[in-house]
């Protein structure tokens, strides 16, 4: 499984327009390819640019796309709201911001939602979660809610299984 994509979608035609061409390309170079990319920045930076077009405007021309072209498409979901455009807009695949990865009623929530419509779930690790942490997550996603979702590894850089991401 390949997920590729843009960082985030801009507010700007050049970022829409680049957008499309990417989804184009990919899909010329291989159909089954997921397209991924974010709407609105969890506000981590102060630049004006890293905010994102907004989850509503931004979850239109991600249907558009989709509608447009064949590749599956998603993006990141933060709340329980854009949970809901994101089923509303019928997208393939939704992944759980790191930040979010360990609000277990929100995991829940996400689990009976996505089931009901078939989304596949992905969920981001945390930096501060170890590889057993996201493991163990991941088997009370299956055995607790009900959904089998795909682990983002944001970069391995030690083996070691209990350790956390540091940045150096």
């Amino acid at each position: 499984m390949i997920v590729a994509g843009l960082c985030s979608l801009q507010a700007n035609k050049i970022s829409i327009d680049n957008h499309y061409e990417t989804v184009k390309q990919l899909e010329a170079i291989d159909p089954t390819i997921m397209f991924r990319t974010k709407l609105s920045s969890g506000g981590t930076t102060p630049q004006k640019y890293s905010k994102g077009i907004g989850f509503k405007k931004g979850i239109r021309i991600l249907w558009e796309i989709k509608e447009g072209l064949g590749l599956c498409i998603g993006t990141e979901i933060r709340t329980e709201t854009e949970l809901d455009y994101a089923l509303i807009a019928k997208l393939d695949f939704v992944w759980v911001a790191a930040r979010c990865v360990q609000n277990y009623t929100f995991l829940e929530h996400i689990g009976k939602e996505c089931i009901k419509s078939n989304i596949q779930i992905f969920l981001k690790r945390n930096p501060g979660m170890t590889i057993d942490e996201i493991i163990g997550l991941h088997d009370i996603c299956v055995e607790n809610y009900g959904f089998k979702p795909i682990i983002i590894e944001r970069g391995i850089n030690t083996f070691c299984r209990t350790a956390q991401q540091r940045w150096i």
